[in-house]
């Protein structure tokens, strides 16, 4: 399953695996651009996620405060499928009709990772003509409305995307590793109501 991928400012499409059943396997890194000094708004340690709704260029955009984690250092918000379809209502389809929801997760101080948190109810339908596009300070990664339908069972709640910076020396293949140099890699994780897939 390939999507895009952007980290800070440089899109760059990269293949997801998802392996379905009991066996979790970690996905692996995937070299990206390097990157460039992007500012990012900060937000408190203890602050609670909250909706924030606000214009973005490419369509309507939810901004989110997200709850760390201490122990996981795992910046969380959750987002309700009544703001996202709101998002997709306000939002312009672009020349080929395509409607972009932006969800943004503010900058958390100790995060090393943040993970937005989706209703499944929003891909069980499958619309290629809906975007939702997950920006964190770490990456942002595009989700067509299709890219689930096939790992959806019926009951499921929700779906998370973890989005991480990896280790290189996680990456088995020398010449791999070797080709990344210095350039950040990122890692994806796909939760289905909070099991990896």
């Amino acid at each position: 399953m390939k999507f895009i991928c952007e980290l800070n400012g440089s899109a760059k499409t990269v293949e997801l695996v998802l392996n379905v059943g009991d066996t979790v396997s970690t996905p692996t890194p995937i070299p990206t651009s390097t990157p460039t000094a992007t500012p990012m708004p900060t937000s408190a340690q203890t602050a609670t996620a909250t909706l924030k709704p606000a214009p973005a260029a490419s369509g309507s955009s939810i901004t989110l405060t997200a709850t760390l984690d201490s122990t996981t250092a795992i910046a969380k918000a959750e987002v309700t499928a009544a703001a996202i379809n709101t998002a997709f209502s306000n939002a312009a389809p672009d020349s080929t009709g395509v409607k972009t929801a932006d969800i943004i997760l503010l900058q958390v101080e100790g995060a090393k990772a943040y993970e937005p948190v989706l209703p499944s109810s929003v891909f069980t339908q499958g619309d290629k003509k809906q975007l939702i596009k997950l920006i964190t300070p770490i990456g942002t990664v595009e989700l067509p409305g299709n890219i689930f339908e096939a790992y959806l069972t019926e009951g499921s709640s929700s779906i998370s995307v973890l989005i991480e910076s990896a280790d290189k020396t996680a990456i088995e293949d020398p010449s791999l590793r070797e080709s990344v140099g210095d350039k950040p890699i990122i890692e994806l994780t796909i939760n289905v109501d909070g099991k990896a897939k």
